[in-house]
């Protein structure tokens, strides 16, 4: 009777049961979780964020690869890859939906033809006066255009990674763009007022295909005065042309977060109310990172660091601020944090 009708009666209606206060039969888990769950089980503070892609505010970065000795940043295939990987996971986790575009992308843009032959008339001849790198600091001039046709949003460097949900506070990014869709800069020069990094960007496809063409005239204009100019010095140099973007001052130099022992509670302060770190070919050179074995100073050393810090900084500092109460979670029409089954079962 047992291997016969499986030693219960037929299950019985789930209004049935729910009418006697009792619970209905728990369906199985899917066999494949989502990533953010993966991040839940090595940080159980974080809140689950929404598994639709189409529900997921979108992050962008820009990579396009070219030979070794024409880009002049140290990497190696093989690290940019990891570093890649990194990126794509820490912001999934966060509860972004991140994609990797290229200069595909900026081509498919109306005025590529023309931004890229005015593009030729801004001085990049780089370290030692050769131009050798020449092609990495186009493709970051170009990368403007290629957000903007993919539609606009948000653009990281691929060495900026989420803290938390990557918000600047312990909610996740809403879809809508800030500011209105008027293009904003989250990282700036410490100190400065409004000297701009375009680490971490946002704004609609009509202000990324307006910024493009401002940063490529300020490079044009500086064709007889300097040899050497970038979208990064562009940008700096247009906050001196009024309010030609907004700014905010919401990402950590990973140099300031690198400080040659492990990160403890009280360094948390560093990092409250960013939305992420930048660890940079500069924050890399200044940060200490003799603390963590195998590594160096060197660029290749930053997926292993990204991956060290972003996992004691989880750690140390929740990943984000407090838990919501499940009553205000439900009255957000969200749901409440998974728990975790007992490890014995009766």
């Amino acid at each position: 009777w047992g291997n016969t009708c499986n030693g219960v009666s037929p299950v019985r209606e789930t209004s049935q049961l729910l009418a006697n206060n009792e619970q209905p039969p728990l369906e199985e888990p899917p066999l494949e979780e989502p990533p953010t769950l993966a991040l839940q089980a090595s940080n159980p503070n974080l809140l689950p964020v929404n598994g639709d892609p189409n529900q997921r505010p979108k992050m962008y970065t820009f990579f396009h690869r070219i030979d070794a000795e024409k880009r002049g940043t140290g990497m190696e295939d093989s690290k940019d890859n990891a570093l890649l990987d990194a990126w794509r996971e820490k912001w999934t986790a966060a509860g972004w939906d991140p994609e990797i575009i290229n200069l595909d992308h900026a081509k498919q843009h109306s005025d590529y033809e023309r931004f890229y032959e005015r593009l030729q008339l801004v001085p990049m001849q780089g370290n030692g006066g050769k131009s050798v790198n020449r092609p990495y600091n186009e493709l970051c001039f170009l990368r403007w255009l290629a957000m903007a046709s993919v539609g606009g949003g948000f653009m990281s460097d691929y060495d900026l990674l989420p803290l938390g949900y990557g918000s600047g506070d312990s909610n996740p990014q809403p879809m809508e763009l800030p500011n209105n869709g008027e293009f904003t800069v989250y990282s700036i020069v410490p100190g400065s007022q409004g000297a701009g990094i375009p680490c971490l960007v946002s704004g609609s496809p009509e202000e990324w295909t307006r910024m493009a063409f401002r940063l490529l005239e300020n490079g044009v204009e500086h064709k007889d005065k300097e040899d050497h100019w970038t979208d990064m010095f562009a940008l700096m140099d247009l906050r001196y042309g009024g309010d030609v973007f907004k700014w905010t001052d919401d990402v950590v130099d990973g140099q300031y977060v690198l400080l040659g022992r492990e990160w403890n509670s009280d360094d948390c302060q560093i990092t409250n109310g960013k939305r992420g770190v930048h660890f940079s070919h500069d924050a890399m050179e200044k940060g200490n990172v003799s603390y963590i074995d195998g590594v160096s100073n060197d660029a290749n050393s930053r997926p292993l660091v990204v991956q060290h810090w972003l996992d004691v900084w989880g750690n140390t500092c929740n990943g984000v601020s407090p838990v919501r109460e499940t009553s205000q979670l439900l009255a957000n029409n969200e749901q409440p944090p998974l728990e975790e089954p007992p490890l014995e079962e009766p």
